[in-house]
């Protein structure tokens, strides 16, 4: 082989390997990208978790609060109905 059929092997050669290269950094640059995209969608995703946790935890409270009060309120049926049946209990202290 010649030396310029040699240089013409080795630019041709530099070329593909620089092509490749430009490949390979462009195919990088768009994992790269794609992965930045899942990870603010899973940021994303962990935000509103973390809000709908707060409201099924407020939801929560507010359902016990809830129970809580209509056992009160039938607490004091049960009262109202045991004075209405036996007057003579009437001066027993009637939970408010």
């Amino acid at each position: 082989m010649t030396e310029d059929t040699l240089r013409s092997l080795l630019d041709k050669l530099c070329r593909n390997i620089t092509a490749d290269i430009v490949q390979f950094q462009k195919e990088i640059k768009g994992v790269s990208a794609r992965l930045h995209n899942t990870e603010l969608d899973t940021a994303a995703r962990e935000t509103r978790i973390a809000a709908l946790e707060q409201q099924l935890s407020t939801i929560q409270r507010s359902h016990k609060q809830n129970q809580d009060h209509i056992a009160d309120l039938e607490d004091k049926r049960r009262w109202k109905n045991i004075i209405i049946l036996f007057p003579e209990t009437a001066h027993h202290a009637v939970p408010s």
